[in-house]
């Protein structure tokens, strides 16, 4: 991937249609550039959505990480409990 904001992660999407494991590595995308599966040629989405999703799914993974780290520095100390929210 070739977005500043994405440089360091190895991202690999799942085609709806075929199953088939996609990398959307394209050269100098723009937001309305649109990633295709190699394999079957289903449309995956505009580079602008991808973006979108692996921001998403990054912060998801970064508040459950924080949650769990958080939770595990207050054990040991009396009289606290710790149980992150659903």
């Amino acid at each position: 991937m070739q977005d500043d904001a994405l440089t360091g992660f190895d991202v690999t999407l799942k085609c709806s249609q075929c199953g088939n494991d996609v990398s959307p590595v394209i050269e100098n995308p723009t937001d309305e550039s649109i990633i295709v599966c190699p394999s079957c040629s289903q449309e995956i989405g505009s580079w602008a959505d991808i973006k979108a999703t692996v921001h998403a799914s990054l912060l998801e993974k970064y508040k459950e990480g924080l949650k769990e780290s958080i939770g595990a520095s207050v054990k040991g100390i009396d009289g606290v409990t710790f149980k992150p929210a659903k």
